[in-house]
């Protein structure tokens, strides 16, 4: 074999590495760019997943066709609305009266008012508490009313709260319709007034101070305040007789209450009879329960009838008077 052959075949051979070597090259090449591709394929398929667009609240779900900062603030605000929705109805735990506490320890307690619950409560004697004693406690300061005839749920809002709204006071007392019956049970709520109302063991009852149809109720908003008693219209010349014995305390004008008298009972309770015309007792003197004190007449009252305003206290509380009766 001379030089000139085996050169060609040591060029040949190079040739063939070289060949192979670039053939190695692109399967390399080649293999890249299908990892590559798969690579890419499935982080589309990832990222190309429907979006779960709903955002479940613990009331209900909010559906969100786009995910922006925009639609984030209106989740939020349609959450607020849900809970919002909820029934606002004012909810009671009962309190077992423990030795030693009043009703001033109780209230403290619970962060609501003494007449809050002397009236839930519909407490007659504010110092009757016995050890056992089982009172109801709203979550809410508050007042019960008494449906009385021809009453209706608006009428009862705008007399005690005229902000207050019929829907709002039905929404409050778990009430389904409109229907209200006489007799039945209100609760009222966020009014600065002092209420009564629970049997005791020695019930204390007082007597109509006169014949007449109740106009105003305990509680209701009079000249923008609440009514610490009642208002009864009756005939001309109508007779006022004493609720229950007691003594005469205090006779007098008043600029609100025009003339009036006061009487003293056992166990710290007082009556005012107010709007009167003639006044029949003085200071000191001893009535018996139904004695004739006074009359009304229409030029006596504040209004374009003849009206008694009658009060009831305790210790300095004013109590509904209604419940005695």
């Amino acid at each position: 074999m001379n030089r000139d052959t085996y050169d060609d075949m040591q060029y040949s051979g190079e040739r063939r590495r070289n060949a192979r070597g670039r053939r190695g090259n692109v399967g390399l090449l080649a293999l890249f760019c299908v990892l590559l591709f798969l690579v890419s394929l499935i982080a589309y398929m990832i990222l190309s997943q429907p979006k779960d667009e709903s955002v479940n609240t613990s009331e209900s779900s909010v559906v969100v066709e786009n995910k922006t900062n925009e639609n984030d603030t209106v989740i939020s605000v349609k959450q607020t609305e849900l809970k919002k929705a909820e029934p606002d109805v004012i909810k009671f735990t009962i309190h077992t009266v423990q030795q030693g506490e009043d009703l001033l320890t109780i209230a403290e307690h619970y962060g609501l008012k003494v007449q809050t619950i002397i009236s839930v409560n519909r407490l007659k004697n504010v110092a009757s508490l016995e050890d056992g004693m089982k009172l109801r406690i709203p979550d809410r300061d508050c007042q019960l009313y008494i449906v009385q005839k021809g009453d209706f749920l608006t009428t009862i809002a705008r007399k005690f709260n005229p902000n207050l709204g019929w829907k709002k006071l039905q929404e409050l007392n778990g009430l389904t319709g409109e229907m209200i019956t006489v007799g039945q049970e209100i609760i009222i709520p966020d009014l600065p007034i002092e209420e009564v109302k629970v049997e005791v063991k020695e019930s204390i009852t007082f007597k109509k101070p006169v014949i007449g149809i109740m106009t105003a109720s305990f509680g209701e908003l009079v000249d923008g305040k609440p009514l610490e008693g009642i208002y009864y219209t009756g005939s001309e010349e109508a007779l006022v007789s004493a609720a229950r014995g007691g003594s005469v305390i205090d006779v007098g004008h008043d600029p609100e209450l025009g003339r009036f008298i006061t009487l003293q009972h056992e166990d710290g309770y007082k009556t005012t009879y107010a709007f009167l015309d003639q006044i029949d007792v003085k200071v000191g003197s001893e009535v018996a329960e139904g004695r004739t004190i006074g009359t009304i007449t229409t030029s006596s009252s504040q209004t374009d009838r003849p009206t008694l305003y009658f009060k009831i206290e305790q210790f300095g509380i004013a109590l509904d008077p209604v419940n005695f009766f």
